[in-house]
C-alpha cells in the first residue's frame, strides 16, 4: 500500500486521466467516487490547497488573530512560537539551556512563508497538510525548516508545527 502522501495523490490522479475509455465505462461509478475523493483532498483544480487561513484576521495569512503557531525540535531541545496579537507578530525562541526569548518576526513571501527572527532564526514555514510526521508519530499541517540557528551547531532537522 502507497503511503498517503500529495505525490501519490497527484500520481493516483493522472493514471487515473489515461485510462481507456472502456475502462471507465465498465468501472465508472467506483472510478467517479476515487475522482471525487481525488478532488476533495487536492481542490478541485487537482492543485493542494495554498493558503489555509483566510487573509482577514490573521497574521501575514498563516495564523489567526489571537492564535500561536509552535514548532519544536529535539536533539537539540529548542522550539520556535510565533504569536498572532491582532494583526502583529512577535516570534519566542527557546532552547533546554537558555530559556525562551522573546522576540520579533518578519516574513517575506506565502508558502513557503520565509521568515527571519530579531534571534537571527531564518528558514520558512511550509503548509503541508497532514505531512509532517514528528519523533511520537503524530501528524502535523506545517513544516518549519530552519536554514540558520545561530544557538544551535550543525545541522537542523526540518520540525513539524501546529497551530494553537
Amino acid at each position: 500500500m502507497w503511503p498517503l502522501t500529495e505525490s501519490n495523490f497527484q500520481c493516483a490522479a493522472t493514471a487515473f486521466y489515461r485510462l481507456p475509455a472502456a475502462v471507465l465505462l465498465m468501472f465508472g461509478s467506483a472510478f467517479l467516487s476515487v475522482d471525487k475523493a481525488l478532488g476533495d483532498v487536492l481542490g478541485q483544480d487537482g492543485a493542494p490547497p495554498t493558503q489555509p487561513i483566510p487573509p482577514g484576521g490573521s497574521c501575514n495569512n498563516l495564523i489567526p488573530a489571537g492564535a500561536k503557531m509552535s514548532c519544536y525540535g529535539s536533539e537539540p531541545d529548542w522550539a520556535l512560537k510565533f504569536v498572532c496579537s491582532g494583526s502583529m507578530m512577535r516570534a519566542n525562541f527557546s532552547t533546554s539551556w537558555s530559556g525562551e526569548k522573546t522576540g520579533t518576526v518578519s516574513f517575506s513571501g506565502q508558502n513557503p512563508w520565509t521568515f527571519r527572527t530579531s534571534h537571527s532564526v531564518v528558514g520558512s514555514i511550509d503548509y503541508t497538510p497532514r505531512g509532517c510526521l514528528d519523533d511520537n508519530a503524530e501528524r502535523f499541517d506545517y513544516t518549519l525548516r530552519a536554514t540558520a540557528v545561530p544557538e544551535l551547531d550543525g545541522r537542523v532537522e526540518p520540525i513539524c508545527c501546529r497551530i494553537e
